[in-house]
């Protein structure tokens, strides 16, 4: 591998993949079922009010507009639900429902990772034909990433796959020693009999905090390793074989990881200084009408609730599409086919290469 090292300009990494992700809008749909953003949170205001003026009439005691406290609505409400839930409890239903809500949970979650895997490899794909200057089309993602999905899906389930047996072995290990030690004290055994469950989480601990290094590892050698799959169509074991050997062959997937890290730090802040921007200068016009009285205050309250919404959802949409084509032009120049693009085949897929 000595004849690929070379020093990575990786401030033109990141300016490439910006203008890749900026001028192919696509990307962004498979960077929104790529993304991890799930920090979204809804809420809804209801009172049953027929006289929106009289909403806060009363501050000091908090009273709705038909003059009762919240309290004893509010505890005549949960009355009716525990009445309602007894009453299905009652009927034997409980057990269905619940059988049935974890049905459409587990169905739900398995379409969200097929898509999600697809969308993985798509993105890859997409990145590097838009690299290579070659027409970026979201069919021909969808198709490279549901021909490639089991590929992708082994790599990212082979290398997460320790952490999870890890995480796994250390909960239940923390939960045994957790009512062991309550047994212990329980029991009238004492300090000394407590004492070594508590040390074998301590130990479960300290293990958690080596296995840290080790997970970000595996996430670089998964992030190489999968470009290797989708772009030069290696095998899975051998995608993962040579993404390990070019993490400690010196070839720059480190300091690509710690630009990463940068990068989500940067859109992090960047994220929270806009966000509060546009709250505190939005939310004061919108907090006086709501204060005020009538619905236009609740209305555009919704509104810009669902804007707000709108937009995180695209930048991190953006953003996941951006990552992904960091990690492309980084692993393109690693293999040297950023000066010197290799031959596409008739089905549009990149000619492998022989590894050095």
């Amino acid at each position: 591998m000595s004849e690929r090292r070379r020093e990575m300009d990786y401030v033109g990494i990141v300016k490439r993949a910006a203008q890749v992700t900026w001028r192919h809008k696509i990307l962004w749909l498979f960077g929104f079922f790529v993304g991890s953003y799930s920090g979204m949170q809804s809420w809804n205001y209801s009172t049953g009010s027929e006289d929106w003026e009289s909403t806060f009439q009363d501050w000091e005691g908090f009273q709705l507009q038909t003059g009762q406290e919240v309290g004893p609505q509010l505890e005549k409400a949960f009355g009716e639900f525990g009445t309602s839930m007894e009453a299905i409890v009652e009927s034997g239903l409980i057990i269905p429902i619940i059988l049935g809500i974890l049905a459409v949970v587990m169905v739900l979650g398995l379409i969200w990772m097929v898509i999600r895997t697809a969308a993985q490899g798509g993105l890859i794909h997409l990145a590097n034909e838009g690299l290579e200057g070659r027409e970026v089309s979201g069919m021909k993602g969808w198709g490279r990433g549901f021909h490639y999905w089991f590929r992708v899906f082994a790599v990212g389930f082979i290398l997460g796959l320790p952490l999870f047996l890890f995480g796994l072995v250390a909960f239940g290990g923390g939960v045994f020693a957790l009512f062991v030690t309550i047994a212990a004290v329980e029991s009238g055994a004492g300090a000394p009999a407590a004492g070594a469950p508590v040390a074998a989480i301590g130990i479960l601990l300290l293990l958690g905090l080596l296995l840290v290094p080790v997970g970000i590892a595996l996430g670089m050698v998964r992030e190489v390793a999968l470009r290797h799959v989708v772009i030069r169509d290696v095998a899975i074991w051998e995608s993962i074989t040579l993404a390990w050997g070019e993490l400690w062959g010196k070839q720059g997937v480190f300091g690509m990881w710690l630009v990463q890290v940068l990068m989500a730090i940067a859109f992090g802040l960047l994220t929270g200084m806009v966000f509060l921007i546009v709250m505190v200068a939005a939310l004061l016009p919108v907090g006086f009408l709501v204060f005020a009285g009538g619905p236009a205050g609740w209305i555009l309250l919704g509104v810009l609730g669902f804007l707000t919404m709108v937009a995180l959802i695209l930048w991190s949409a953006a953003y996941a599409a951006f990552r992904s084509a960091a990690w492309t032009e980084f692993y393109r120049r690693m293999m040297g086919m950023a000066e010197a693009p290799t031959p596409a085949t008739d089905d549009g897929m990149m000619a492998a290469a022989t590894p050095a």
